[in-house]
């Protein structure tokens, strides 16, 4: 029985200052504009984000093809 919570490990090398990577993955704003396939929206309204640790990180994406999901 796992008893920790999910964790998401992501390691990338960006052509970008480390400050502005961080903002893309911890400010909703940032995350709107970039997160999910081309074509599905992310409504900032659906995300909600609590970067502290063992905080969380939670959104809903619309998908394009069948937004009603």
């Amino acid at each position: 029985m796992q008893t920790d919570s999910p964790q998401i490990d992501i390691s990338r090398v960006l052509d970008a200052p480390r400050a502005l990577v961080y903002r893309a993955f911890t400010d909703p704003e940032h995350f709107v504009a970039w997160w999910g396939p081309i074509g599905n929206s992310l409504p900032r309204e659906e995300v909600d984000f609590d970067i502290r640790p063992s905080g969380h990180q939670r959104w809903t994406e619309v998908s394009a093809t069948d937004p009603g999901i």
